[in-house]
């Protein structure tokens, strides 16, 4: 029973995607509970999101995973990679034809762990907001579009992929979360909340923080989805 249960339920979600416009999330063997927390945290946040089992990189290292997407008709993949004991990196991908920005993961606040009231809502659209500074430079503008077609809801999407939720119900149209990106320091500081009426109402939105919480620093772009050529490092 519990094995049909898991067939239907990834049936479900690969129906709620639509053609060609998911993003697979996925991981590096390795990764350790805190950071599995952390990814189910992201994927809950992508009604389009595809959850993916571990990527084997012994043979071919990261090359695979443009294979990957394809197959789970992604154009978007976004990696934890923890090959690193001592790091954990996080890859976003346009797949097959790239580009591709790799970050350090830093900072790291699981929603078990910073134990806030507000809860997301299932299956909600999200805002993704950045301040002025990612208009600055060129690869700033790659980090933006990079990680706007990863955490942004395709308009054609419907359905709630992300799983089971903490909060109300959302419909397909509704923007119920909020994905603020800043820049400072040399690093993209993330934060998610949710996105809901004001004490008092009278038609007054507002916001809660929902988490997770993180730091990204930049560490390269490369040309290819997940290969190709350096077009920028970071100092």
């Amino acid at each position: 029973m519990v094995e049909k249960r898991k067939r239907k339920s990834g049936k479900a979600e690969q129906a709620a995607v639509a053609h060609g416009a998911g993003c697979l999330v996925a991981s590096t063997r390795g990764i350790r509970a805190r950071h599995r927390h952390l990814m189910r945290d992201l994927t809950r946040l992508l009604p389009h999101g595809l959850p993916h089992s571990k990527v084997d990189t012994d043979e071919a290292g990261l090359g695979g995973m443009a294979a990957l997407c394809e197959e789970n008709d992604c154009s978007t993949s976004l990696l934890l990679d923890a090959r690193d004991p001592r790091r954990l990196y996080m890859w976003v991908g346009g797949c097959p034809d790239g580009p591709t920005a790799m970050f350090r993961v830093m900072n790291i606040h699981t929603v078990a762990e910073l134990k806030l009231e507000a809860r997301r809502v299932l299956g909600a659209r999200n805002v993704v907001v950045f301040d002025s500074s990612f208009g600055q430079t060129a690869d700033r503008r790659v980090m933006r579009a990079l990680l706007s077609r990863a955490f942004a809801v395709p308009r054609r999407h419907r359905g709630d992929g992300g799983g089971s939720g903490d909060g109300g119900g959302g419909s397909g149209d509704a923007a119920g979360h909020s994905v603020s990106f800043s820049w400072l320091d040399g690093r993209v500081w993330m934060r998610v909340y949710r996105i809901q009426e004001a004490v008092g109402g009278g038609g007054v939105l507002d916001v809660a923080e929902i988490g997770p919480r993180l730091v990204l620093a930049p560490v390269r772009i490369i040309a290819s989805g997940f290969g190709g050529a350096v077009l920028h490092a970071a100092n």
